[in-house]
């Protein structure tokens, strides 16, 4: 699921994504073993993921945040420009 993972946003909190939706993840342990557990999924827009974000008591870091803002306001857009980009990459 780390695969997934494209930006964390403060200490056990990560944003993650598929191809149909974003992914709020929250660390997690299990005796010694540490991982990443979907805790929210949103596929719509950009101010839906602030909501739950604020819900949850996430606050991100200054560069997440500034990477929050940056996003364009749907899901659909930034899923074509993150693919657009890692096409244009290769």
């Amino acid at each position: 699921m780390t695969d997934r993972i494209f930006l964390h946003l403060c200490e056990d909190w990560a944003l993650g994504a598929d191809e149909l939706q974003w992914i709020v993840m929250r660390r997690k342990k299990r005796g010694d073993q540490r991982y990443w557990n979907p805790e929210a999924f949103i596929a719509t827009e950009k101010r839906i993921l602030r909501r739950v974000l604020r819900e949850k008591g996430i606050e991100p870091t200054p560069e997440a945040a500034r990477y929050l803002s940056s996003m364009p306001d749907t899901f659909k857009e930034w899923h074509h420009l993150r693919t657009a980009y890692k096409v244009a990459a290769e």
